[in-house]
C-alpha cells in the first residue's frame, strides 16, 4: 500500500482542466518496487497523455501485489491523462528453435516458441510452464474483452488460484472458474485465444506460432526488459528496483 502522503502527492498533479501544472520528477513508493517517473515539463492537456506499459508474468506473486496496490487509485490515475497496457514477460527455448519447434516441451508453448523466463518459479508442482504461458494467453484476451473486468479477473485469478495450496489445482478449470463468474463468456474467450493461432489446426494442441504472443515476446526482446514487474512509460523504460529489506 503507499501512504496518504504519496496518494495526494500523486493526485494534486492530475489536471482538472485544460492547463497542467509541469512537474519533472514524481516518485511513487510502494512495498515492493520504487518507481522513479521522469514525465517532461507539459502544458497542454492533450500533450500530457502519459501511456504505462506494466510488464508481469502471471505466475509472479509481486506483478499481482503491484496490481492490487495500483488498482485503489487507478480511476484518479488513468481518466483522461493515462492509459494502462498490461504486457507478458516471454522467452524463446534456443534448443528447440535449433530444431525447428518440432518437439513438444511441457515448460513452453507452442513447442518452444513461448517460454516463462523462469521456469523455477512455478510453485505448484501440477503447474507446467506451459500452463503458464497459456493463462498468459487468457489474460491478454481477457483484457482485450473488457479492460475494466479483467481487473477484478487479476484480483480473483490471484487468491483463489495462483494463491491455492492445493498441489493438485486443476490451474486451467481455475481460472476459466474466476472469468466466468464475473461475466465474462467462455466461447468468446476461447475464440480470441483459438484465434490467436496462425495456423488453426495447431489452436487444438497449441504447438503452432501465435499472433498475440509473438508480439509480446517481440516486444520484451526488443525493449531489453529484464526485470519484472517492470514499468515503461511513454516507450521508455524507468527504473524499477527492489526496496531493500
Amino acid at each position: 500500500m503507499i501512504s496518504k502522503n504519496d496518494g495526494e502527492f500523486i493526485t494534486q498533479f492530475i489536471p482538472h482542466n485544460n492547463v497542467v501544472m509541469s512537474f519533472e520528477f514524481v516518485s511513487v513508493k510502494f512495498f515492493y518496487i520504487v518507481m522513479v517517473i521522469n514525465l517532461k515539463k507539459k502544458q497542454d492537456r492533450s500533450e500530457n497523455f502519459v501511456a504505462l506499459e506494466f510488464w508481469m508474468s502471471s505466475y509472479d506473486d509481486k506483478s499481482y501485489e503491484f496490481l492490487m496496490q495500483f488498482r485503489s487509485f487507478r480511476f484518479k490515475l488513468l481518466k483522461n491523462v493515462a492509459a494502462f497496457t498490461p504486457h507478458y514477460a516471454l522467452w524463446l527455448c534456443t534448443s528447440c528453435r535449433d530444431g525447428n519447434f518440432s518437439s513438444f516441451t511441457e515448460n513452453c508453448l507452442s513447442n518452444g516458441r513461448y517460454c516463462i523466463p523462469d521456469v523455477e518459479t512455478t510453485k505448484l508442482k501440477s503447474v507446467t510452464g506451459r500452463e503458464v504461458v497459456y493463462e498468459d494467453l487468457t489474460q491478454i484476451c481477457l483484457y482485450f474483452l473488457d479492460k475494466n473486468l479483467w481487473w477484478d479477473y487479476i484480483e480473483d485469478f490471484y487468491k483463489n488460484c495462483l494463491k491455492n495450496k492445493d498441489e493438485n489445482l486443476d490451474f486451467r478449470s481455475c481460472s476459466e472458474k474466476q472469468y466466468s463468474t464475473l461475466g465474462y463468456q467462455k466461447e468468446k474467450v476461447e475464440m480470441c485465444i483459438n484465434d490467436s493461432f496462425i495456423d488453426k489446426n495447431a489452436s487444438q494442441t497449441y504447438d503452432g506460432e501465435n499472433i498475440l504472443l509473438k508480439q509480446e515476446q517481440k516486444t520484451f526482446m526488443n525493449e531489453g526488459i529484464q526485470l519484472w514487474p517492470s514499468l515503461r512509460i511513454n516507450n521508455e523504460t524507468y527504473r524499477v528496483k527492489k526496496k531493500e529489506a
